[in-house]
């Protein structure tokens, strides 16, 4: 009798995911595709010039470096952050992390899409039925298993399929980011 009620659960969940992504409009939806990117901005396929162009949005550019430290050495690589804020979705590029020791430089290297981060972005969803502002903590569980990768109250990690959650206190998605799985 347990079996058919998760079933049960699991179904009419998957079933309210689908009328929540059939009442959308479909040039209005962000599509999030785990470990891909979103819409039709992929990672290492799309360029700068090409998220400069998307939906015609307004980004603020910001150009930066970042440095890591290990145990051994440390690195430095290069960034370009594409932000719109009225969307709240960023696009980041970034060079390698390349070793401070070595004759190499990120300045060597091309900067390639490497996250996507969605913040309370309205009408943008996976084809799952996940939906940030509406899928909650448990539903993903639910619909997705358990992530292989960082967990807590507030924040689910799914390393190998390319994405994370942030959740607010009512423990509904609040952010999204999207990188190539690991």
């Amino acid at each position: 009798m347990k079996i058919v009620t998760i079933i049960l659960f699991l179904v009419s969940n998957l079933i309210l995911g689908q009328s929540k992504l059939d009442s959308l409009p479909k040039s209005d939806t962000i599509w999030i595709k785990p470990g891909v990117g979103i819409d039709n901005i992929k990672f290492g396929e799309t360029t700068d010039a090409e998220i400069k162009n998307y939906r015609n949005w307004n980004f603020e550019i910001d150009n930066g470096e970042g440095y890591a430290c290990g145990d051994d050495d440390s690195c430095r690589n290069l960034t370009t952050d594409y932000q719109c804020k009225v969307e709240n979705v960023r696009f980041l590029f970034s060079t390698p992390c390349i070793s401070e020791n070595g004759n190499d430089k990120p300045e060597n290297h091309p900067k390639k899409l490497t996250a996507i981060y969605l913040k309370q972005t309205e009408n943008a969803c996976l084809e799952n039925g996940i939906c940030i502002g509406e899928t909650t903590y448990e539903g993903i569980l639910e619909i997705m298993d358990k992530p292989r990768g960082c967990r807590n109250k507030n924040f689910l990690a799914f390393y190998d399929k390319g994405i994370s959650f942030h959740f607010d206190n009512e423990r509904k998605i609040y952010s999204v980011k999207v990188y190539t799985p690991r």
